[in-house]
């Protein structure tokens, strides 16, 4: 088992929404983009573009966008079509770049690399020193209410202070 083999699988959706318009006619489908890679994908839809149909593609998730012209390579009616990408812009090539990077696990999301920075080793000590002051204060308001013996909350502080 390589490297690759080990890797988590993503735990965020790897398909996107997608929108088709043929330029010509402004025919409009839409589907389901999957196998997002930066030369292309695939797109479930019941009502492909025939093969060799330019279209402007916008495939979107809840956390990207990304937006291209693209090549129908293959169609099959009530399945769907494969594209090929081209004429990408500079910025949206790096949005397709973090998003297939993103995908094959090579980074984390955006939002989970600023969660994983939120807690240094010195908020954590913060944060743990202020949920015993809170726990201990719930063992005090339980024992008043004489929902726990003395003995009960003695114990649970004793364990709070360990």
């Amino acid at each position: 088992m390589d490297k690759a083999d080990r890797r988590e699988r993503p735990r965020y959706p790897v398909s996107a929404a997608a929108e088709a318009v043929e330029p010509r006619s402004n025919m409009r489908l839409t589907g389901r983009a999957t196998d997002l890679g930066t030369g292309g994908c695939y797109v479930d839809t019941i009502s492909p573009f025939p093969v060799g149909t330019a279209i402007r593609v916008r495939l979107f998730s809840e956390r990207h966008c990304f937006q291209t012209r693209a090549m129908v390579t293959y169609s099959l009616t009530g399945m769907g079509m494969g594209l090929s990408f081209y004429e990408i812009s500079p910025d949206q090539s790096a949005s397709l770049h973090d998003w297939v990077t993103e995908l094959s696990g090579e980074t984390m999301p955006h939002s989970e690399r600023e969660f994983e920075g939120a807690f240094t080793p010195e908020r954590r000590v913060a944060k743990s020193a202020n949920l015993r002051e809170i726990v201990s204060e719930m063992v005090g308001l339980l024992q008043q209410k004489r929902l726990i013996t003395e003995t009960e909350a003695d114990d649970l502080r004793q364990k709070l202070s360990e």
